[in-house]
Order: structure tokens, then sequence, then C-alpha cells
């Protein structure tokens, strides 16, 4: 958070000089041009360094005539992170602050994600059975398999249907191929699904 804030300070401090300078919003002569954001932000709010731009939860001013530079801050609501800008943005990536030269009209886009994170950084239990072994995807379904002939199945990876294997042994694999499931196991287990 303190990196983000010195961040923002430099960029206020350099957006100020280049006003000062002749350039940044409504300076240097270079003509006024349009910056939107759109679609209008969800979860979050875009606002513009200098007045004109406040669009999103917390505004619905989402375009302004500027010249020069313009700095943007994306600021995601409680229970959200920024992940990134686009459209004419997608040049600063994910930091929360951006600046762009007002050379033609152009718009910018900011998505904000829920804080639950991306998929595999964060992890919620599901299951907790027999000891699985394997895992895999096909045809729509997610195949798990694991001690005791224990196999489960499920749609949407999270709710867990356990099937009938028509085994004890402990399988120790699945893989999806030829529109059939296939699953080993101890004792030279095979097992297939149709």
């Amino acid at each position: 958070m303190r990196k983000v804030f010195i961040l923002a300070l430099l960029i206020l401090t350099l957006s100020a000089l280049l006003t000062a300078c002749g350039g940044g919003s409504g300076g240097g002569g270079g003509g006024s041009y349009t910056l939107s954001i759109s679609p209008r932000p969800t979860n979050g709010n875009v606002q513009s360094v200098f007045t004109g731009i406040n669009c999103g939860s917390g505004g619905s001013a989402c375009s302004a005539s500027f010249s020069g530079t313009v700095v943007l801050t994306a600021t995601p609501d409680a229970g959200y992170t920024f992940a990134g800008w686009g459209g004419d943005c997608s040049s600063c990536g994910n930091l929360p602050i951006c600046s762009i030269n007002m050379d033609a009209n152009k718009t910018c886009s900011a998505n904000f994600t829920p804080s639950g994170g991306v998929a595999g950084t964060t992890w919620t239990l599901r299951n907790q059975r027999n000891p699985l072994k394997g895992v895999t995807y096909g045809n729509g379904l997610f195949v798990a398999v694991g001690d005791v002939g224990a196999i489960l199945t499920s749609s949407d990876g999270v709710s867990w249907t356990q099937r009938t294997s028509g085994t004890s042994n402990w399988l120790r694999g699945v893989a999806y191929g030829n529109s059939m499931f296939v699953a080993v196991g101890w004792f030279g287990t095979i097992l297939t699904s149709p």
C-alpha cells in the first residue's frame, strides 16, 4: 500500500510539473481530446487526477476532454481487487495508476475482481472422505479417484457426488480420452466409464 501511495505522489508531482510547463490537462495547445471509460466499471471506481473523470461506483462522469497527459486512478470497492486496465490504457497493466498521453480520442476500461483471488491462489475444502490420488476433467465433468475404490464426480468442481466403483482396490490415477474415463489402481485394476 505504501508503494502505491509513493507512486501516486510521484505521478501527481510529475503531472503538476507537466501542467506548469505547458503539458497536462488544460495546457499545451496540442488540442483537446475525449477520454472515455467504457464500459462503466462495476465493483470499483476510476478518477482522473484533474477534474473530469469520476466513473464507476463513485460517480457517473465517464468521459471528459483533456489535452496533454492525464493520470487515472483505479480504486476497488470493499471485497474487490483491481485486476488491470484495458483498451488504450492496457499498457499500464495491473498498476492502479495509469498515465495516458491525450494525442487522440481514447477509451480505457478498468477491471475489478472479487478479492477471493485468481484460480489456484486460494483454496476451499470441498471433500473430506477417503484420500484421493488423482483427478481429471473431460466431457464437462471432473472425476477424482482414491483409496478404497473411491470415485467422485463434479460438473462444477464445487459440489461432489460419490459414485459406486464396484471395487475396494485403491485407485491411483484417472484420465479422459476417446470419450471415456479410465481409472487405474492396485492389483492391476482398470475401470472404464462409460
